[in-house]
């Protein structure tokens, strides 16, 4: 996550860059407690234009990315909820093979996408897990219920730091998205 930017936290140019305001990104979900729509990339590259005029820099709000971990092959289920949309539970069957892990970690990625809509984010199998993309640079907040413990980490969604396991209000884990910085001065 990203820490929101208070007034003088950044000074680009010998001028000093007001506070993110939660004001300006209406794209971020704030349904978990982790995420804050003043600690976006949308709001805090905002904060930074605001004084463009003064500092001959402009900021452009990237894609919050967030890569999942895959191990184990656990059998269970997982509830996945992403930015407040409850997405699917998706199932792995007893003694799953890798036939199986890779059938569910296509089912989860399949289920991501149809809701990317509600959500901003969407879904892609990188081949050993799950990576999630917000394009427009709003939070991605994401939880997973395990039905047995693991079965996150086998679809391709585990990974402590970065996806919360539990209820999505209490356990989310935020994911903020980064700014590029551009100037057309030397």
């Amino acid at each position: 996550t990203t820490a929101t930017l208070a007034a003088g936290d950044l000074v680009i140019n010998g001028v000093s860059i007001d506070a993110s305001r939660a004001a300006d990104d209406t794209a971020s979900d704030t349904t978990a407690n982790s995420s804050s729509r003043s600690n976006s990339a949308i709001s805090i590259a905002a904060a930074i234009n605001r004084s463009s005029a003064q500092t001959g820099v402009a900021a452009t709000a990237n894609a919050t990315t967030v890569t999942g971990t895959s191990t184990g092959a656990v059998a269970g289920t997982a509830a996945i909820t992403i930015n407040g949309v409850a997405i699917s539970t998706v199932t792995v069957g007893a003694a799953p093979t890798a036939a199986d892990i890779e059938a569910a970690r296509t089912t989860a990625v399949d289920a991501i996408n149809a809701r990317s809509g509600q959500t901003g984010v969407t879904a892609a199998d990188n081949g050993t897990s799950i990576t999630l993309s917000a394009a427009d640079g709003r939070n991605v907040a994401i939880s997973v219920v395990e039905g047995a413990a693991g079965t996150a980490a086998t679809i391709g969604l585990g990974g402590t730091t970065n996806i919360g396991i539990g209820v999505h209000a209490a356990h989310a884990v935020t994911a903020s998205g980064t700014v590029t910085l551009s100037s057309a001065r030397e």
